[in-house]
């Protein structure tokens, strides 16, 4: 079973077995509703669940809701060719419909979904003329989720022709309005190779139009949060040289919007310079560079994008060692590889918008080592918005289990789950978060 994913109504539970995929559907009953299965798999998609399947600390993250009545995967066109291609479900495995890439078109495409509900898919599509290219162009396309037709899609590109990245977004149901973020470059830069002059937020209607654009430039606007921010000994510490990634964004009753982010850099690995001499210079599988992974930050923007608070929340960082050839990819794709596969902190974000509460849950603590009969040294960290305030609060998680992972409960409450890779069990059970 390579996913599990629930959409508050049904369960789909994905598998792959004898080069085929099938994808099961129950409700809360333990009901089946439908199977589809994929007998003819991309070869894209195949070497996809092949490195998931060899590093257990790697996600295989495909299968999204789209509110409670339905699904929507995502994969690879099936021909020579790259591509991508979005499958939307109903719950019991009928396909509602399909889009993808222009199999006649001379680019190369691949698709990352953003955001998922009942009305709206968002997906980031990186365009290339070739693989080995450093250059290449990002497009924001906005699906309807109920008939797959497509809303709008347009570059993302600054007036001045200066280079934007695209890192999230997300869409206020109540107006079709959406929110993109990520960081913007002098006119003439490379997004793979040169420095970011700072962030950007940008509201769009469902049909493409701007409404409002907002940068906020590292050396000014936020050095100032920053500042006010960190401690005298985080200052001392600070180097700029971490980067940002954001994994959630919240809109709350106020029109306040808060970016949920976490902070990252690249490193020399230790543990891989020391393989890849043992190996005789090459051939271990590990990269000579790592990323670091640290803080997480809530950055807050009023209802005119202007931002007003900058807020740092310390935790313990972990590192993430990086397969061979990731020491010359940009450190933002290396981010994208993370966030793909899991190897963030940041876990998940409950939500109850008629209370306007939201509780972010992420991981704080040094991971248990492969082999270890320690219990692994981890605190849930939990970030609380309620009616547009913030608090904090940790608890520990005392496990000896070889892997854990969490999910939304109800109100107050995750689930954690805990496998023993020796004994071949599961465990899963409810801690309290809060009140």
């Amino acid at each position: 079973m390579l996913e599990a994913v629930y959409n508050q109504n049904a369960f789909v539970l994905m598998f792959y077995a004898k080069k085929t995929i099938e994808l099961e559907s129950y409700d809360r009953t333990g009901k089946k509703l439908g199977t589809h299965t994929i007998l003819k798999i991309p070869k894209m998609e195949v070497n996809r669940i092949n490195g998931a399947k060899l590093n257990p600390e790697i996600d295989n993250v495909t299968v999204y809701p789209l509110g409670t009545d339905g699904f929507v995967r995502s994969t690879f066109v099936n021909n020579d060719k790259d591509g991508y291609e979005l499958q939307a479900f109903n719950n019991d495995m009928t396909i509602k419909w399909e889009v993808g890439s222009d199999v006649n078109s001379d680019l190369l495409e691949s698709g990352d979904i953003m955001y998922t509900s009942e009305k709206y898919v968002c997906l980031s599509v990186i365009q290339k003329k070739t693989k080995l290219t450093n250059k290449f162009d990002t497009d924001f396309l906005m699906i309807d989720a109920k008939t797959g037709s497509v809303l709008c899609r347009f570059p993302v590109k600054d007036t001045n022709d200066g280079q934007l990245s695209l890192l999230n977004c997300f869409v206020d149901e109540t107006n079709g309005q959406a929110y993109l973020t990520g960081e913007y470059y002098k006119p003439g830069d490379n997004v793979l190779k040169d420095k970011s002059l700072g962030l950007y937020i940008r509201e769009i209607e469902s049909n493409g139009s701007d409404v409002n654009f907002k940068k906020f430039a590292w050396a000014r606007e936020i050095a100032k949060f920053k500042q006010e921010a960190m401690s005298d000994d985080e200052k001392e510490k600070d180097k700029g040289t971490n980067r940002i990634w954001f994994h959630k964004f919240i809109k709350s009753a106020n029109g306040n919007i808060f970016a949920i982010g976490e902070q990252y850099r690249k490193q020399v690995s230790a543990t891989g310079v020391a393989l890849n001499v043992l190996s005789g210079g090459g051939g271990s599988g590990a990269s000579n560079i790592e990323i670091k992974v640290t803080n997480m930050l809530v950055v807050e923007f009023d209802a005119n994008l202007e931002l007003t608070d900058y807020k740092i929340i310390p935790k313990k960082p972990t590192r993430v060692m990086l397969p061979e050839g990731y020491g010359v990819v940009s450190t933002q794709l290396i981010a994208s590889y993370l966030a793909t596969t899991g190897n963030f902190d940041y876990q998940f974000t409950s939500q109850d918008p008629k209370k306007d509460s939201y509780q972010i849950i992420y991981t704080d603590g040094n991971r248990k080592e492969e082999g270890s009969k320690e219990k692994a040294d981890i605190m849930i960290g939990a970030i609380k918005i309620n009616k547009g305030e913030k608090a904090t609060s940790r608890f520990p998680i005392n496990s000896d289990a070889t892997r854990l992972w969490y999910s939304p409960a109800k109100p107050g409450y995750i689930v954690v789950g805990e496998y023993w890779k020796k004994e071949k069990k599961v465990k899963l059970h409810l801690e309290k978060i809060s009140d």
